[in-house]
């Protein structure tokens, strides 16, 4: 066995693991390998095995019948370390048969295609399981994982995680094809670590058109090479009124802030941005300030109570070591940062109103005072008794009466005695 396997294993081995992803969650004691003592609590529905990591290690020939009627056992890791396979057919021979796991991992550690057909075998499995709800998948040959999700008409799935360095762009389209099967998705991560494959726009429309049907997506990671087309067109998703993402973590040789910047204008879910990319152009100050417009636009205050109050959270990475997963995370300007934590009050009304004071009413916005002078008089009031509800902003209250004094005496004018005015309040 590898080391760098062997050490996982041991971490994960007999230690409470819980999945802190945003959607699908379940805590589950893991228990590493096969014995002879083993084989007898699975065949007991042994409440005290509920998680498994094999690679291979203590099996014993013919027990994957066990795995086929066991209802005690939530939840497998597999790693196909051993050159020798003939372990993990008769494990996928006896799962294909399972029809209560909820939660299934497969890794190769080689990263290359073996002549076993791992997901065929498993087909069964995938199609006919009720009670799966993640899938994880790290495996060059994922295209036939992509056949068998397909035909899979269950739809339960929750938490779907394929990477893959073999996967060819008719394999990706028949896997966002597949998408359209699982209505209860909330975490879907896609990773293609072949740099020489870029997905064309036809393929990424799939992916688009997928999305765009789910209002349950929460967490969306993306490592996948595409044309500035291609961008425009998946971004597009965060654009759409269904969108439900609130985490979106994308990985890219490149990629483009301004069609970004427009998807962010018109979104109302996301919350976290992280965009790590191998070579990191240069962000210039251009390409902040068009960040910094789709989360305030100052243009007026109609388009500021229209922009972007959700997102909280965005890094910008490039990658310095991909092996060691060392990441250098670029400075975010001021102002930038300032709206990102303006967002963070889950009172977006609230937001907006702290935005429209700041870019409007402030010391820095005094030259969009005259809104005040077409506003009809029964609405002033309203607006005075707006910006200062809270002892917060009374002084900027004051002040904005006071820059305007033209107000009162258009208030005397309109013949509203004291009382009228503090109706309106």
């Amino acid at each position: 066995m590898e080391d760098s396997t062997s050490d996982l294993l041991e971490l994960l081995a007999n230690k409470e693991c819980h999945c802190k992803r945003v959607g699908y969650q379940m805590q589950c004691s893991y228990l590493w390998g096969m014995s002879a003592e083993r084989l007898l609590k699975l065949e007991r529905n042994d409440s005290g095995v509920v998680g498994l990591i094999l690679d291979g290690t203590g099996w014993v020939e013919g027990s994957g019948r066990v795995f086929g009627d066991n209802k005690s056992l939530n939840r497998i890791q597999i790693y196909d370390a051993k050159k020798d396979k003939s372990w993990l057919v008769d494990l996928c021979q006896g799962l294909s048969r399972n029809r209560t796991l909820e939660s299934l991992s497969i890794e190769s550690s080689s990263w290359c295609k073996s002549d076993l057909d791992i997901f065929g075998i498993l087909s069964p499995f995938l199609e006919h399981n009720s009670y799966l709800r993640s899938i994880d998948v790290s495996h060059d040959n994922f295209g036939a994982l992509a056949a068998c999700l397909s035909r899979c008409k269950m739809g339960h799935l929750e938490f779907i995680s394929v990477s893959s360095r073999g996967g060819t762009e008719a394999e990706a389209a028949t896997f966002f094809d597949s998408l359209n099967e699982q209505p209860k998705l909330t975490d879907l991560a896609f990773r293609m670590f072949r740099s020489h494959s870029r997905i064309g726009v036809d393929c990424i429309t799939i992916l688009k058109n997928a999305l765009n049907r789910h209002n349950t997506l929460l967490l969306l990671v993306l490592r996948i090479e595409l044309s500035e087309a291609g961008w425009e067109i998946f971004l597009s998703v965060l654009s759409h009124p269904q969108c439900s993402i609130q985490t979106l973590e994308i990985e890219a040789r490149r990629f483009n802030v301004i069609h970004l910047a427009r998807a962010l204008a018109a979104n109302n879910s996301l919350r976290h941005l992280c965009i790590t990319c191998d070579r990191l152009p240069e962000v210039t100050i251009e390409c902040w300030d068009i960040l910094s417009r789709a989360l305030c636009d100052v243009s007026s205050i109609e388009r500021t109570w229209s922009s972007n109050h959700m997102l909280h959270k965005l890094v910008v990475s490039e990658v310095i070591s991909a092996n060691h997963e060392l990441f250098d995370d670029k400075p975010i300007p001021s102002v930038t940062s300032s709206l990102l934590e303006m967002n963070k009050n889950e009172n977006k009304a609230e937001v907006a109103r702290q935005k429209i004071l700041t870019y409007h009413f402030s010391e820095e916005g005094k030259k969009t005072i005259h809104v005040f002078a077409h506003m009809p008089v029964t609405t002033i009031p309203v607006a005075i008794a707006w910006i200062g509800r809270d002892r917060i902003e009374f002084t900027l209250m004051y002040d904005v009466v006071r820059a305007v004094p033209a107000l009162f005496e258009r208030l005397a004018g309109s013949g509203q005695n004291e009382e009228d005015v503090n109706m309106q309040y």
